[in-house]
């Protein structure tokens, strides 16, 4: 099959290293080891028995550290410095890159929303796609962009540390609103005594990554057949680490089933493996990519972000009405003019030739504009849970979301909240 850059077949059909290759330097929040511990300080209970508390962060790690120098990729080129102010001017918009982008921030693009929400409040909106996380991290880490769409496990993973993926992080990002759900994820296994979630009482599960989206997405389809992810008897046993040797391991037969990103589900599937669940039916809605945005504009400018979430409630409805057909060719077409304009040599790799290929790779997404606040909370305490804090103290959690905003536009529209419409 040819494809649009002359690429003489689509990514997914080549080995298995080279296609490990591909997406362990392309796609976010694939690796990453457990970082430290928060600090803790010693306390005495009335009966005199000394336990540890950890200590809250301070105000200033909710917000960008000023003393950041200056990050350009060494692969790359790509300049992480912030350019935008707040009074207004140029605002990049940025699409984190995933298979099933933002289809609000894709019909916005295209219809002029963008422009027509943020232009009376003098702002000129442009959208700035990006992948590899180690400069999208970084980027992050130095507030480049006032918005953002980005996978809920790319939001969680870099709120974990300012030491994980590409030695980037931060706390200054702020979720309000989903984008899409559904298809993110795959539970596989080669072993055919596992063909239901019920199977895996004291099988290990590697899950190739140390961002807490798959492990949390794993502990509901569990409650929900009466089993607990643990160490002990009867309990699933989940195993963390680097994408690479988790799946080295899975291949080497050394754990039973794996939870993997669904944009490698072929090339897993034509290697013997099947699917035990894609966790659509979980207890809460699986939320894939979310709309965050940076504190000080959350704080400092109220009105530009109930534009922006009033604009994205209004492309969500007409990406909702388009997205089995009409919306198609702008998904593919997003996507493949993006990674032919890359010079990072996995990008070659990632272009697809029809709708068929890139259909393969999306999975059963949907849009969805609304967070479920459960999977989030669920996400963010089985972070406490395993230990995957990286700061120097304790994180409150609270303050990185805000669904309330985009309850109060739904609620404009006679919707009902994010946490009270987000199971189909």
């Amino acid at each position: 099959m040819q494809g649009r850059s002359g690429v003489s077949s689509p990514w997914w059909q080549i080995t298995l290293p080279c296609v490990l290759a591909v997406i362990l330097a392309s796609a976010i929040g694939l690796a990453g080891c457990a970082p430290e511990g928060t600090s803790e300080d010693d306390t005495t209970s009335q009966d005199g028995v000394t336990t540890s508390a950890p200590v809250p962060l301070d105000e200033d790690s909710y917000y960008v550290d000023a003393t950041l120098g200056e990050w350009i990729d060494p692969e790359t080129g790509y300049d992480t410095t912030r350019e935008w102010t707040l009074e207004g001017g140029e605002w990049p918009i940025a699409l984190i890159m995933s298979p099933s982008q933002s289809p609000q921030l894709l019909v916005a693009e295209r219809d002029g929303m963008l422009s027509e929400a943020l232009g009376p409040l003098g702002i000129d909106p442009v959208v700035e796609r990006i992948d590899l996380p180690p400069r999208t991290f970084h980027a992050l880490q130095r507030s480049k962009w006032p918005f953002a769409y980005m996978p809920l496990a790319v939001f969680t993973d870099y709120a974990r540390s300012n030491d994980n993926q590409g030695g980037a992080g931060g706390l200054q990002y702020v979720a309000i609103a989903g984008s899409t759900a559904g298809g993110g994820y795959t539970l596989i296994t080669m072993d055919d005594s596992i063909q239901t979630v019920a199977d895996l009482a004291d099988k290990t599960v590697a899950q190739v990554n140390s961002n807490p989206v798959p492990g949390t997405l794993l502990a509901s389809a569990a409650r929900q057949v009466g089993l607990e992810l643990g160490d002990g008897e009867g309990e699933i046993h989940l195993a963390r680490g680097p994408g690479g040797e988790q799946l080295n391991a899975y291949e080497a037969g050394e754990v039973d089933a794996a939870i993997i990103l669904n944009i490698l589900k072929p090339v897993m599937l034509g290697r013997g493996s099947h699917v035990v669940t894609d966790f659509a039916d979980v207890e809460y809605t699986p939320n894939y990519t979310v709309l965050c945005v940076e504190r000080s504009v959350l704080e400092e400018r109220p009105e530009v972000v109930e534009a922006f979430l009033e604009m994205h409630y209004q492309a969500d409805r007409v990406a909702v009405a388009e997205w089995d057909a009409s919306l198609q060719p702008v998904l593919l077409d997003s996507w493949n003019t993006y990674f032919e304009s890359q010079t990072a040599e996995s990008a070659a790799q990632r272009i697809v030739a029809d709708w068929s290929g890139y259909e393969a790779i999306l999975g059963e997404m949907y849009p969805e504009d609304r967070l479920d606040p459960r999977l989030l909370a669920d996400c963010l305490e089985f972070v406490d849970d395993a230990g995957l804090w990286g700061w120097a103290g304790a994180v409150d959690t609270s303050r990185l979301s805000a669904l309330e905003l985009y309850d109060a536009v739904l609620e404009s529209h006679g919707e009902p909240s994010q946490a009270d419409g987000t199971v189909r």
